[in-house]
């Protein structure tokens, strides 16, 4: 994270993670992307991600956020949510290093479960397989 201090903005505390996470929706020219990113912490309100494509991001444009959920390869479980860029903090870059963009999402709706697997088992039952 950048070096100021930014809890003044926040009302949860934060928590440390390295999640591997999945963005997708529509850039400011209207492009559709996907931002496949890593979330370096959550809250109970949003998350911050390192991006290497901050073209993708606008204050206030909202996208879909799929969090990969660590060690459920055999479920491909995921936890998805909308969310609205909130801010963006870029570091300065150097000559040794690249710049440093960090997006702050809000979380529009509590996240939900998703999973491949988890969703075959319940079609198959569905359909009675």
């Amino acid at each position: 994270m950048p070096d100021q201090d930014y809890s003044e903005h926040r009302n949860f505390e934060r928590y440390p993670i390295d999640f591997d996470a999945e963005i997708t929706g529509s850039a400011p020219g209207g492009d559709a992307f996907v931002d496949k990113s890593v979330l370096r912490n959550i809250s109970g309100g949003g998350v911050c991600l390192l991006t290497d494509f901050p073209a993708y991001y606008a204050l206030g444009r909202e996208v879909h956020l799929r969090i990969r959920l660590p060690d459920t390869d055999k479920l491909a479980a995921y936890m998805v949510c909308s969310a609205t860029v909130a801010w963006i903090h870029r570091s300065e870059a150097t000559e040794s290093e690249a710049e440093i963009v960090f997006i702050g999402l809000s979380l529009n709706d509590p996240l939900t479960f998703e999973s491949q697997k988890f969703s075959t088992i319940a079609d198959d039952k569905a359909s009675g397989l």
